[in-house]
């Protein structure tokens, strides 16, 4: 297989995740409230700390990532980060470390979106960057319809403590980790390559 659809796949699923573990929130912010005696504008906070995490690791994690002229590590660092922090949300001993777990699990999935699409469009031959980057952005909507999916097989465990196991599978993002480092490879060859192909230095 050729090494730009592995780079595809792993953009395109660890997409898919970020956008699962920044939405699952939404789906029990009733039981977040009544376990941390938290207000709606409390739940939405907590929504909000994760967009905020992702401006931060987008812009810390997007200058780490030219500096190690690796998207490959950044992309794994920023999903098992994002993968773990999710799953650390139910089991928060109180509302501060629900928001701190929130706020780093955002700032990991900033990382994941600065060298997800990059990772995917430099290793794709010239003719098909567009079209490769379309399918990477797909992974949005596989995320919203996961999120979707999941909630729904776990509704009539909710109100007996299934909220927070349906919380914890923010975690299964991790499998895409070993994937990454095992077929993704990064570019033999550094520089940018023009729109009619010659790469310039």
């Amino acid at each position: 297989m050729k090494e730009y659809i592995h780079a595809t796949i792993s953009s395109t699923l660890a997409w898919s995740g970020n956008i699962y573990d920044l939405l699952i929130v939404t789906y029990v912010h009733h039981y977040l409230e009544m376990a941390y005696n938290l207000n709606f504008a409390g739940v939405t906070l907590l929504f909000a700390l994760g967009l905020i995490g992702r401006v931060i690791g987008g812009t810390l994690f997007g200058r780490l990532s030219d500096h190690l002229s690796s998207r490959k590590a950044v992309l794994m660092i920023g999903t098992a980060g994002y993968s773990v922090f999710g799953f650390l949300l139910p089991f928060s001993p109180s509302f501060l470390f629900l928001f701190i777990f929130r706020l780093l699990e955002g700032i990991f999935m900033g990382a994941q979106c600065t060298a997800g699409t990059a990772l995917a469009y430099e290793q794709s031959p010239l003719d098909i960057k567009g079209f490769i980057v379309s399918i990477v952005q797909a992974g949005y909507g596989i995320g919203y319809a996961l999120t979707a999916v999941s909630y729904i097989l776990f509704i009539p465990t909710m109100p007996y403590g299934g909220w927070s196991i349906f919380l914890a599978t923010s975690v299964i993002p991790l499998a895409i980790v070993p994937y990454t480092f095992i077929k993704v490879n990064e570019l033999k060859e550094k520089g940018v390559t023009s729109i009619s192909g010659e790469k310039l230095n």
